[in-house]
């Protein structure tokens, strides 16, 4: 019986040890899956606050890489202050500050549109190089015609010179006597793709600037420009109207930049219309800038 009996206590205590090595058991694994829930909320917590980081930066960068289409209808004082200077402000100028950047065009056949000597003009709203010259060419041009629908808008943000306030010919239409005026404005200032030249303007495109910078203004295939003819840095900070106003000045350093250009621009037109209109083309500054128009270079094209 004794040895029976203590056979038998020896395995009631052996069952109470199993049964509390199985709590045991029990309890540890329901701490570790107390654990693993904790983690799991954790690092669900975790990849939501970072998906929302991630979508924050990418709207971010979203905007700041996008330059909204700011065109608006260019204002009547705009269009009167650029097709009302008077000749002795051109006189006064000369080539001014410009870089005498309208070079001849050779081996190239007459371009012409309408039975008129046609005007090419290849850009980008973007484009601050363009940016610059459409104030000389839209002075110059203004001399041989008249413009409308010209809309105000400003070169890329993210560019050199950035956000210079400019014209756009998007929508603009050029009515003259004496030469056709063609533009392209290929993309808008986010780089988008607006107007696509024809297979006849590509060609002359091509074989007159091959590298493809912009701005490029062929005259009849007479001369041509590839780039600012002068310094787009005197144009920083003023509005459209305030370039407009300071344009026709001979006294300001935009009026010095704006003008000279635009009187060599005037003098290789009146070459391909046979100085008509004579008042313009026989003025004192063309006349006396004339001389130029072989020399020089571009300044600061666009690619």
């Amino acid at each position: 019986m004794y040895v029976g009996s203590c056979i038998v206590a020896r395995d009631g205590q052996q069952r109470k040890q199993e049964a509390r090595e199985r709590a045991r058991i029990r309890r540890e694994e329901e701490r570790r899956k107390a654990r693993q829930r904790k983690i799991y909320v954790y690092a669900g917590s975790f990849v939501a606050v970072a998906a929302v980081i991630v979508a924050v930066v990418l709207v971010a960068l979203n905007n700041k890489g996008t330059d909204k289409n700011i065109n608006l209808a260019a204002t009547p004082s705009i269009t009167t202050s650029l097709s009302n200077i008077p000749a002795a402000n051109y006189d006064t100028v000369g080539i001014g500050t410009s870089s005498g950047g309208v070079l001849p065009v050779t081996g190239q056949p007459a371009l012409t549109a309408n039975g008129k000597p046609e005007v090419l003009y290849v850009g980008a709203e973007y484009c601050p190089y363009c940016a610059a010259e459409r104030w000389a060419m839209v002075t110059a041009l203004s001399r041989f015609g008249t413009f409308s629908g010209l809309e105000t808008t400003a070169s890329s943000s993210k560019d050199v010179f950035p956000s210079t306030a400019t014209l756009s010919f998007l929508h603009a239409t050029f009515t003259s006597d004496y030469i056709t005026f063609t533009t392209k404005e290929t993309q808008d200032r986010a780089g988008k793709k607006l107007q696509a030249l024809s297979s006849a303007e590509e060609a002359t495109f091509s074989a007159i600037a091959p590298k493809g910078g912009i701005p490029f203004f062929d005259i009849a295939n007479k001369y041509y420009v590839n780039g600012a003819q002068y310094d787009p840095g005197v144009l920083k900070g003023l509005t459209a109207e305030q370039i407009a106003t300071q344009a026709g000045n001979p006294s300001t350093d935009v009026g010095k930049g704006v003008l000279g250009s635009a009187n060599l621009i005037t003098a290789a037109i009146c070459k391909a219309t046979n100085n008509q209109p004579t008042a313009v083309c026989n003025s004192s500054a063309v006349t006396s800038v004339a001389g130029s128009l072989t020399g020089g270079s571009t300044d600061g094209s666009s690619s």
